[in-house]
């Protein structure tokens, strides 16, 4: 049974994303994953490794000599790459690494993988649209990294259509989409659907303009109707603020979807910035995919490549009160085309496609 080394820019306690879940799903079918997470700066002295960190999951951490975003030539992309690859072989030095791993890469600038693995699989997942993250929109060095390490890949997965034609340039990647944590959970009937539900993340990506001009709309023509925010904040408390003094908003602290009023939610709701080159790149997303999968359809704004499907509606131009009578008349009618994605898009059926791959 083969076992999975995971390289990522991302630290295990974070809210979960698609390495998590990925590391999850291996684990669970058995499979041994041992998981770099995001490296420390050279200077800081903690390591981590490996250490248990759930059933099958080893986490391992290590340092870095120059930040991904500061590699502005290729004698700083090499110097991190000598740097980087000693670290991984003192980590590794127990593992008895053979022909039975495969390295699963989350980072775009890991050209130097083949070097260090020359007989291993390497998977490359592309999850994230690091150009649009740029700092001083230095392209060069970054397209160079990116295409060097494809190169060196066996198999090159994209999360999004956007980053799939990105990659085509100088690969053959193939979509790899997000999945369905559960199978899908009828709803229960209700005699009173009333909440627009925002779950996740607090932040920058959310429209609060629109989100206000939303919550007064719906407040005077529509005053049964609450939007309920369920997340980290992760943006100013005078934005929080401005938004609870609005008669229907309410906020509560990160929870699980199944510990909410699931039965009094019209919708989830999803209402990113337009014209953002770091949301553009989204078909779609791992909430959507929870909250899909417990019924529920979806009201998203921006994200101009997201999937499109009767059970996403549109909120950019559409007018709040004649959204929310969409939805609420066509809810159940929606269900069996949910219940038909949903199927089609759960952890048993990305597990398949993923060791396809190995």
């Amino acid at each position: 049974m083969p076992r999975f080394i995971f390289f990522t820019k991302t630290v295990w306690t974070e809210a979960p994303r698609i390495r998590h879940q990925l590391s999850r799903m291996l684990s669970s079918a058995g499979h041994e994953v041992h998981f770099f997470q995001k490296p420390l700066h050279f200077w800081n002295r903690t390591r981590v490794g490996p250490r248990v960190v759930e059933n099958n999951i080893f986490l391992y951490q290590y340092t870095e000599l120059i930040h991904h975003k500061l590699r502005f030539t290729d004698s700083l992309t090499k110097a991190n790459g000598f740097w980087v690859m000693k670290q991984i072989r003192n980590n590794i030095v127990d593992l008895a690494v053979d022909e039975d791993v495969v390295i699963v890469n989350f980072n775009y600038d890991y050209v130097f993988l083949r070097d260090l693995f020359p007989k291993i699989k390497i998977i490359t997942i592309m999850n994230d649209d690091f150009l649009a993250r740029l700092f001083f929109n230095y392209q060069v060095p970054f397209r160079r990294s990116l295409e060097s390490t494809c190169n060196i890949s066996d198999t090159v997965l994209a999360v999004s259509f956007p980053l799939l034609r990105q990659l085509e340039t100088f690969c053959k990647p193939q979509l790899f989409l997000p999945w369905s944590d559960c199978d899908y959970k009828a709803p229960a009937s209700a005699a009173c659907r009333d909440t627009l539900l925002l779950w996740g993340y607090i932040n920058d990506r959310l429209d609060f303009d629109f989100l206000h001009e939303w919550a007064c709309m719906l407040a005077f023509h529509q005053p049964d109707v609450k939007l309920l925010f369920v997340g980290p904040q992760e943006i100013s408390q005078s934005v929080i603020k401005a938004l609870s003094a609005l008669p229907n908003i309410a906020f509560r602290s990160p929870s699980n979807l199944d510990d909410l009023p699931l039965d009094r939610i019209i919708a989830g709701i999803i209402p990113y910035i337009s014209n953002s080159p770091r949301i553009n790149a989204i078909t779609f997303s791992n909430k959507a995919f929870q909250m899909l999968g417990r019924g529920l359809p979806l009201i998203i704004r921006g994200m101009p490549n997201f999937y499109d499907a009767p059970f996403i509606l549109r909120g950019d131009e559409a007018d709040a009160v004649e959204l929310v009578n969409t939805v609420r008349s066509e809810f159940y009618k929606l269900q069996p085309l949910i219940r038909q994605f949903v199927s089609e898009n759960t952890s048993a059926v990305r597990l398949t496609q993923f060791l396809s791959y190995v």
